[in-house]
């Protein structure tokens, strides 16, 4: 903002600038990745494999029972 006394000006300008360089973004290991939002920083993220966790047990026998309910009515058409 100026000020001349007789007259006020304000002046606004944009500027552009890289998040993370492209070589950055390409060295990201596997199982990571980004989050981009539009009101908060990008965030560098770990992913797990859910069946590769502690509830993998779980998560194995929850799946073959959804197959098995599949394939029975896939049977029965």
């Amino acid at each position: 903002m100026s000020d001349d006394g007789d007259r006020a000006s304000i002046s606004i300008s944009t500027r552009r600038r890289a998040v993370l360089e492209p070589g950055d973004i390409r060295q990201i290991k596997e199982r990571e990745g980004l989050v981009v939002h539009r009101r908060t920083p990008v965030t560098r993220v770990k992913f797990e494999r859910i069946h590769e966790g502690p509830r993998a047990k779980e998560i194995s026998e929850a799946t073959k029972e959804a197959l098995k309910k599949v394939n029975s009515h896939a049977g029965a058409s």
